[in-house]
C-alpha cells in the first residue's frame, strides 16, 4: 500500500489474569510506535490511513531510480551530497532552493526525489523525462559482504568498493555490472591519528614508537596488493606541497623498543604489556565497521604493536559515531581517511592550529607561529614553504601514523539497467544524467 502507513491493535492478556492490555502499533517508513492501552474485549483489526494524494505521487517505482548502496561504517548521512548542474547540494539542510526533495528518511534508507523541470509555472510531463532517473534511494548497509551480496542480487545499482578482493566476487557471481577502477581524489591517505588529551598518547616518544613498529609496506602488498603508496606524510610524492627531507619512520621495531625503554616503558605484566609506575601501555582504536580493508589493517597493526608491549583494543563504530566522536574529541587513537587540499587551511582545518583546540588537541607553538604566519602569506612560493614547515612539525610530532596513498577506488554500476553513465573522462556522471535502458 503506498503512501500510507498500518494501524496494529492486538490484545493481550496480563500475567495475572486480572485485566488485559491492548497493543497499538503504529507502523510508518520502517518506524513502529508502540501505545498501550486498557481494553475488556479482544480485539484484532487493520485500518489503512491514507496519506496526502501529493506525498503518494513521490513513490517511485523501482525502474525509475538508483538504488545507491552506502555502508553505516563508511557514510555518514549527514555528510551526503548530490551533484546536479555543476553544484553541490548537500541531502540535508542547505535551505530549500535545491533541485531535488528528500521525501523519506530512516536508519535505513534515505530518498531523494529530482524536482521536475517546469515550463511557465507547469511541470513538465513525466513521460518526457523517462530516459532518465526520477529519483535515488541511499541504503545503508551493515557490512561490505551484506554490500555486496545486495549488489549481486541487483537490489543495488551503485556503490564504492575499496577492497580489490570483494569487487573480484562480484564480477565472478555476475555480469551485470561494469567495474570500473578510478583514482581517487590527490592526497587522500590513510592514517592513525592520536589524541594528545591522552595520557599515555600525548608522549611524542610513544608515539614515535607506534610509528616506527607499523610495517606499512607489508599493509600495502598484502593488503593493497602493492596498489598503493606508501605514506610520508598528508601529501603524495607528485603533489606541488609535498615536502622532501621528512623525517623516516620506516618500520624499525627495535628502535621502537629502544624509545620505550628509554620513556620507562621496560618492565611487562603477565600479559606481556609494556608497564610504567603499574600503568599497563593499552589504548582504544576506533575504526570503520564493516568494511573488509579497515578490518585487515587493524587485525596487522595490532599484531604490529603486541610485538612491542603495546595493548590496543580495536572498536568498530559506525561514521555517525565516528564523526561525534572525533568532533568532541572523545576517543583515544583512530583510523581514519582524509583527503587534503594544496593549501595550509586543510591542515589547520584537520589537525588544528598547534594551540590544542581541535579533535586531537594538538599542542605546538612553533606549529601555532606557522599557521598564524600562512594566514597573512598571498604569494605562492612563500606559502608553499609555510606549509612545507608545517609538514615538518606534524611529521616530527607523529600527530599520525601516515599509512599509504591508495590508488584506486572501484565503482560498481549496473550495466543492465542504465547506459551513458560515464562522462568524456570515463567518470561517472552526476545520478540524473544515467540513462535507463529500454528493453524490448
Amino acid at each position: 500500500m503506498n503512501g500510507s502507513c498500518l494501524v496494529l491493535i492486538s490484545l493481550r492478556n496480563s500475567f495475572n489474569k486480572t485485566a488485559t492490555q491492548l497493543t497499538l502499533k503504529v507502523m510508518r517508513n520502517g518506524f513502529t510506535t508502540n501505545f498501550f492501552l486498557p481494553a475488556l474485549l479482544p480485539v484484532l483489526c487493520l485500518l489503512p490511513i491514507w496519506e496526502p494524494a501529493a506525498t503518494q505521487d513521490l513513490v517511485l517505482p523501482r525502474n525509475q531510480i538508483v538504488v545507491v548502496g552506502k555502508l553505516i561504517g563508511q557514510d555518514d548521512p549527514r555528510q551526503l551530497t548530490l551533484l546536479i548542474n555543476n553544484h553541490t547540494f548537500p541531502l540535508e539542510g542547505g535551505g530549500n532552493a535545491k533541485p531535488f526533495e528528500l521525501i523519506r528518511r530512516s536508519p535505513q534508507l534515505l530518498s531523494v526525489f529530482f524536482q521536475l523541470p517546469t515550463s511557465e509555472n507547469r511541470p513538465v510531463a513525466p513521460s518526457s523525462l523517462d530516459l532518465h532517473p526520477r529519483g535515488v534511494d541511499f541504503r545503508f548497509l551493515p557490512t561490505e559482504r551484506s554490500l555486496i551480496s545486495a549488489i549481486i542480487l541487483e537490489e543495488v545499482d551503485y556503490a564504492t568498493l575499496e577492497s580489490e578482493l570483494s569487487a573480484e566476487d562480484i564480477q565472478k557471481a555476475t555480469n551485470s555490472f561494469r567495474i570500473l577502477p578510478v583514482k581517487p581524489e590527490s592526497n587522500t591517505v590513510e592514517m592513525i591519528c592520536y589524541n594528545f588529551a591522552h595520557p599515555i598518547l600525548r608522549e611524542r616518544a610513544v608515539r614515535h614508537a607506534l610509528s616506527f613498529a607499523v610495517n606499512r609496506e607489508k599493509i600495502v602488498r598484502q593488503f593493497l596488493l602493492n596498489r598503493a603508496d606508501v605514506a610520508h606524510g598528508p601529501f603524495e610524492k607528485e603533489s606541488h606541497f609535498h615536502a622532501s627531507g621528512l623525517k623516516d619512520f620506516d618500520y624499525n621495531p627495535k628502535r621502537a623498543l629502544a624509545l620505550l625503554e628509554e620513556a620507562g616503558w621496560r618492565e611487562t605484566n603477565r600479559e606481556r604489556v609494556r608497564v610504567r609506575n603499574e600503568q599497563p601501555l593499552r589504548f582504544r582504536l576506533l575504526f570503520q565497521e564493516g568494511l573488509l580493508l579497515q578490518e585487515q589493517l587493524v587485525r596487522q597493526i595490532k599484531i604490529d604493536w603486541n610485538q612491542i608491549g603495546i595493548d590496543v583494543t580495536p572498536i568498530p563504530v559506525s561514521a555517525v559515531a565516528l564523526n561525534d566522536s572525533l568532533r568532541r574529541g572523545r576517543f583515544d587513537a583512530v583510523l581514519v581517511k582524509n583527503r587534503f587540499e594544496e593549501n595550509a587551511t586543510s591542515l589547520t582545518n584537520f589537525f588544528g592550529d598547534g594551540s590544542g583546540k581541535g579533535s586531537f588537541s594538538y599542542v605546538n607553538s612553533g606549529f601555532l607561529h606557522t599557521a598564524n604566519l600562512s594566514r597573512k602569506l598571498q604569494n605562492e612560493p612563500g606559502l608553499r614553504q609555510v606549509v612545507f614547515r608545517m609538514q615538518v612539525l606534524l611529521t616530527g610530532d607523529q600527530i599520525a601514523t601516515f599509512l599509504f596513498h591508495p590508488w584506486l577506488t572501484i565503482h560498481i554500476i549496473n550495466a543492465v539497467k542504465f547506459e551513458d553513465y560515464l562522462n568524456q573522462d570515463g567518470l561517472p556522471r552526476p545520478f540524473h544524467e544515467w540513462v535507463i535502458r529500454r528493453h524490448p
